[in-house]
């Protein structure tokens, strides 16, 4: 083990001892919770920033981190319902959690608001134009419990990139013989956000479905080279405005196929 990877398997210990302190386990949920899906959540969302007010829980397995530094401050949760973004105001969350860990949120007193469409977790806004503010981490150890260490999840297979729809919002999938329309470039810019695109390997020009791939330029694989030919790309759906990105979120989620 290499001297990097000791520290990292070091500081993830260190917080899962953080969290034990506030209570871990998963046990039943208190007579006073409610358990709801994530679809559920989400539903409580009108347009407007949202406060929680009753005692309702969440559960859920990480299929988003900042790992490789796309997601800044994220954390994506998906159940068989669906997916959800917390904000949370703490760098290197992927040394606490990891892909395939299931967690269990208390949600009373956090703020359901949206990004573009895209409804996430934080808490109250703090009047920058934005409907939520980050979730300080002192508030989000009391809130969650780490139920158990899981294997990496797996991406849902969509058919065509005309097959995503608003229930793949902020949830993991993935998309067989596409092709971007950028080959040969880099994934993004240095410190600058960009879109690429995808369309089907057999589109005709020009292409009737195209998909926005969001690239923040932050990753610490964003100089990598896009393939020229077909391949199969794994992400995190989105929504802005009025139409469905996709974030990558790993150097190894984008598979050329020869």
């Amino acid at each position: 083990m290499t001297i990097s990877n000791h520290k990292n398997r070091l500081g993830r210990v260190v917080a899962l001892a953080l969290l034990m302190a506030v209570g871990v386990g998963c046990g039943p949920t208190e007579p006073s919770e409610r358990t709801l899906s994530i679809r559920a959540l989400k539903a409580l969302y009108r347009g407007y920033p949202v406060r929680i007010t009753e005692q309702v829980v969440i559960e859920g397995v990480v299929v988003g981190t900042d790992r490789y530094g796309e997601l800044y401050h994220q954390l994506i949760l998906q159940d068989h319902t669906g997916g959800i973004m917390f904000s949370i105001d703490n760098a290197r969350l992927y040394e606490t959690y990891s892909l395939g860990d299931s967690l269990r949120v208390r949600c009373c007193g956090l703020t359901l608001g949206a990004y573009g469409h895209s409804v996430r977790v934080g808490e109250a806004p703090s009047g920058d134009g934005y409907e939520t503010s980050p979730i300080e981490w002192p508030q989000w150890c009391s809130l969650v419990e780490h139920c158990g260490v899981g294997t990496e999840p797996r991406a849902e297979r969509l058919e065509s990139i005309a097959s995503l729809g608003p229930q793949h919002i902020s949830t993991l999938v993935r998309l067989d013989g596409v092709r971007f329309v950028e080959g040969g470039e880099h994934l993004g810019v240095k410190g600058e956000g960009i879109s690429r695109h995808l369309v089907s390997a057999t589109a005709t020009e020009p292409p009737t479905d195209t998909l926005e791939v969001r690239a923040s330029g932050h990753s610490d694989f964003h100089d990598i080279i896009l393939p020229t030919s077909a391949c199969s790309v794994i992400g995190i759906a989105g929504y802005f405005h009025n139409s469905y990105q996709l974030v990558i979120t790993s150097p190894d989620d984008i598979v050329e196929r020869r």
